[in-house]
């Protein structure tokens, strides 16, 4: 348990499977895709 109310991500092309764990751990997530 982090003590912060919001923690973000930058997650870059060729993200591995054990950073999307934190992602997928998360009660809400937000993705952004930019072309």
């Amino acid at each position: 348990m982090l003590p912060a109310e919001y923690v973000l991500l930058d997650l870059g092309a060729g993200t591995a499977f054990n950073e999307l764990d934190y992602f997928l751990a998360s009660d809400h997530g937000f993705i952004l895709i930019t072309p």
